[in-house]
């Protein structure tokens, strides 16, 4: 079973592009958080979605989020695509795929493409959209409500 809605989300570590890594459990108690797995991301689909999040970075972080982006592949090829998106979040490299795979992503024929993680402050998964097909990626107005409610229910 995938993590899902109400549960902890859990903690994992993986290098950015530069090399740098991080862990997904230090934004517990200080964060809300966007995480997506985005498989390759080899879709125009997936890279209008992470453009739209790019646009509306800013009102993400006025709800107290941070983006995060899981690509299955090394770290040049997220350094590549955070470079040719203008991605001003990190863009994490999950070489074998392991943490997609923990989270639902499969890669195989029918598969699920991607996946998007809404959480609050503490970790606790408020939203899942599994994307079974290129174009149904969660719209970004869907996204920033949820982190903007969380904020009027915990604004500290």
């Amino acid at each position: 079973m995938y993590p899902q809605p109400g549960q902890q989300l859990p903690d994992f570590e993986l290098p950015t592009s530069d090399g740098q890594p991080v862990r997904v459990g230090r934004y517990r108690h200080e964060r809300n958080l966007v995480l997506v797995l985005a498989g390759r991301c080899s879709s125009e689909a997936c890279h209008r979605f992470l453009g739209e999040l790019a646009r509306g970075y800013p009102r993400l972080t006025q709800a107290q989020a941070e983006v995060l982006v899981v690509l299955q592949g090394e770290r040049a090829a997220a350094g590549a695509l955070r470079q040719q998106l203008g991605l001003p979040f990190p863009v994490l490299a999950d070489g074998e795929g392991l943490v997609q795979r923990a989270f639902g992503v499969d890669l195989s024929a029918g598969g699920t493409l991607a996946a998007v993680y809404v959480t609050d402050r503490y970790a606790e998964i408020q939203a899942v959209y599994r994307v079974g097909a290129p174009e149904a990626f969660p719209a970004f107005e869907a996204i920033a409500s949820e982190l903007e409610f969380l904020e009027i229910q915990c604004p500290e």
